[in-house]
């Protein structure tokens, strides 16, 4: 897989397999409980994030990665054995471009994901399709 361009999602202010059990990333867009994206523990090990995450786009495919660029990034927060992006904006963002549709439901998981690397760096590829 390759990645034709890391287009940042900035706030309004080698290929390798992560595990998939249960989903990699989900997507929380809640009126009632709030608006985040939520990365598993695995997820976070492999990337090797800490503190924060770069997230953009590559034409309808999510990308996520570690120190990429200074736009587009975001503040990870611990919770559990979880890290959470708390952002509105970011989460109408990815709704919008990946065509998520959250009328029937508060949240999508997303496991479909490909490790790659762009200009020295690795980067997580989230394709459309969502855990059921």
């Amino acid at each position: 897989m390759t990645i034709t361009e890391f287009i940042p999602i900035v706030n309004g202010k080698g290929e390798k397999a992560i595990s998939r059990k249960g989903g990699v990333l989900t997507i929380v867009n809640s009126e009632k409980h709030g608006k985040r994206v939520v990365f598993s523990e695995s997820f976070i090990e492999t990337m090797e994030l800490e503190d924060t995450v770069n997230i953009g786009f590559d034409g309808d495919k999510l990308l996520v990665a570690k120190n990429v660029t200074e736009e587009g990034r975001y503040r990870l927060y611990k919770h559990g054995k979880k890290s959470v992006v708390y952002s509105a904006e970011l989460v109408r963002k990815i709704t919008e471009i990946m065509g998520l549709d959250f009328r029937d439901r508060v949240s999508r998981t997303l496991s479909d994901v490909d490790v790659t690397e762009y200009e020295g760096h690795q980067v997580a590829v989230f394709s459309m399709k969502e855990k059921k």
